[in-house]
């Protein structure tokens, strides 16, 4: 999250609405408050793209025996 815009967390980008004030969507997202043990919520988190600082696409996994 971009500094004053909530808590870090990781999760997995499911959608990301490309809009001017579109929404990435996540699910399995893990919260990591500055004071407290990271917390896993329930559902998908919805959040605004204009508050996250950065997004990672991880490529998929390829069987190399094929």
């Amino acid at each position: 999250m971009k500094p004053g815009c909530g808590y870090d967390f990781e999760g997995v980008l499911l959608r990301s609405d490309k809009s001017r004030d579109g929404y990435h969507t996540f699910a399995d997202v893990t919260v990591h408050p500055p004071e407290g043990q990271p917390e896993k919520l329930q559902g998908e988190s919805y959040i605004l793209r204009g508050d996250v600082y950065m997004v990672q696409t991880i490529p998929a996994k390829t069987n190399a025996n094929g």
